[in-house]
């Protein structure tokens, strides 16, 4: 996120968002965005000395070494305000505050993030109604994603595409959906549970 009008970067991560509803997610982002504005998070105030008494030349290296370290191996370093995985497994960043309808960002080596979501700005634009046979002018929103292949196929991103634009187009429903996504046992256990039913109904047929 950008502070000071823009002339600095901060990262703010939210752990296990699997497990967190989107009222939780918003409260938490909001907790550190206002932290990292007043200039209160410890850990970024203690990097910025450091990387701003070096010249571009040696950053280079150090940002690289850096971003193995913490990002590849997970290891913490607290004398430069870095902890494991800093920018967890996606980053969404905004362009639509600079003004930018849409933009397609590359990867960050260092940062070792498997998927960029990018949001433009909200413009209006001409669209087809609702009754297929109109033409409105509504808000529109752009968002372009950036994904490894190393991680995910196209389907996959297409199914997450389609449930994100759902949300977006239906906040209200979105906002209902207040139960976390379940843990990987408790997918186990839904899926052991729906085989026993089914072995129970073919007992009772027999």
């Amino acid at each position: 996120m950008a502070l000071d009008g823009g002339s600095d970067l901060a990262v703010a991560k939210i752990s296990d968002a699997d497990k967190k509803t989107a009222v939780q997610m918003h409260e938490e982002l909001k907790s550190k965005a206002e932290r990292l504005r007043a200039h209160k998070d410890s850990d970024f105030e203690s990097s910025k000395p450091l990387m701003a008494m070096l010249p571009v030349w040696v950053l280079q290296p150090i940002v690289a070494t850096i971003g193995y370290l913490a990002g590849a191996l997970g290891m913490n370093i607290p004398a430069l305000g870095v902890r494991p995985f800093p920018f967890g497994s996606a980053m969404v960043t905004s362009v639509g505050m600079l003004g930018v309808e849409q933009a397609f960002v590359p990867f960050t080596p260092f940062a070792r993030v498997p998927f960029l979501l990018t949001v433009g700005e909200c413009v209006p634009k001409p669209v087809v109604a609702a009754d297929g046979k109109s033409i409105i002018v509504q808000q529109t929103l752009s968002l372009t994603g950036t994904i490894d292949h190393r991680f995910a196929d196209g389907t996959d991103a297409a199914r997450m595409a389609k449930r994100l634009k759902w949300a977006l187009e239906h906040p209200e429903e979105a906002l209902l959906d207040t139960v976390p996504m379940p843990t990987p046992e408790q997918q186990a256990q839904t899926k052991a549970d729906a085989r026993a039913a089914k072995k129970a109904e073919a007992k009772k047929a027999q």
